[in-house]
């Protein structure tokens, strides 16, 4: 997003909208994002923090999702609580496609090797380009870009071509569903800095990545309320260590995929303790302790 765009979310949050960010960073953390974009978890963050009284009753929660390496088409296909509307840039058709067993959307259906035969419905939803500026030399339309992307991941998965540009054509992609629930969603893969999106926010959940624990737990004077869920794929389980020892210390609320909406409440109600400011002497001492032994 641009600045602007993070200074009205930082406005929206004053006026009474419930601002989430969810971020992985720059890594995969496919259960979390199919989590926090799921009806089930849409439908229960809206009952579970209902509007005040008085305040626009059209959407009172923003949902920002910065979803990393995910691939797009799983990302998409998830969000079975979108609805299709006037202004839906892509719509329900051709459809959902099945590849190897993963669930695919097309541009078209004259995609060689890339359709079994077995078809779904996608939602519909808006695609827009206003919070990631498109690159200049790039004279294509968001649609356009983002079909590519996920063809590019089809094909991967079909075995017929590399992934590894599908990181690079997401980069100015972001997705916009504004729900029936309650909420409005926004979802990317990337941004060169998500110190805005921490900022903005009244609560973040995240991966157990220690430098965006560090980043929302030193923003001042009021950090975000901060749930972090553990990756409890990942081999040498370190995430788990690190989140289950700054929960006990009380800085922040250790959750997971399956009790999302109880973890943020729970994180909203609770008084963390102000984590202390970084402090460049004692970094420096355990450093030369660490290189005199």
């Amino acid at each position: 997003m641009t600045a602007a765009d993070v200074s009205a979310s930082a406005s929206s949050a004053k006026d009474g909208q419930l601002t989430i960010f969810v971020t992985v960073g720059t890594t995969r953390f496919d259960s979390l994002v199919r989590a926090v974009v799921s009806q089930r978890f849409l439908r229960a963050l809206a009952r579970t923090f209902p509007p005040a009284p008085g305040q626009n009753s059209k959407h009172w929660i923003k949902l920002v999702v910065q979803y990393g390496t995910s691939p797009i088409s799983d990302v998409l296909t998830a969000m079975d609580a979108a609805s299709v509307d006037a202004g839906s840039e892509i719509v329900p058709e051709p459809g959902l496609r099945i590849v190897n067993g993963r669930r695919v959307y097309q541009s078209g259906a004259n995609i060689p090797g890339l359709d079994p035969g077995r078809t779904g419905t996608l939602p519909g939803m808006r695609i827009r380009t206003a919070a990631n500026p498109m690159r200049q030399d790039d004279p294509r339309g968001t649609v356009d870009r983002m079909f590519d992307s996920i063809v590019q991941e089809a094909k991967a998965v079909a075995g017929t071509s590399s992934a590894a540009t599908t990181a690079s054509q997401q980069q100015n992609i972001t997705v916009e569903a504004e729900l029936d629930c309650g909420v409005e969603l926004q979802l990317f893969a990337f941004s060169p800095d998500l110190k805005s999106y921490i900022e903005s926010a009244d609560v973040v959940i995240s991966h157990a990545g220690s430098g965006t624990i560090l980043d929302t737990l030193r923003v001042r004077p009021h950090p975000p309320a901060l749930v972090v869920v553990p990756n409890t794929s990942l081999m040498d389980n370190h995430q788990v260590e690190l989140a289950e020892a700054l929960g006990n210390d009380g800085f922040l609320t250790v959750g997971s995929e399956d009790s999302l909406v109880k973890d943020v409440a729970r994180a909203r109600e609770a008084t963390h303790a102000p984590f202390p400011d970084f402090d460049p002497a004692r970094f420096t001492s355990l450093v030369d302790e660490v290189l005199l032994l």
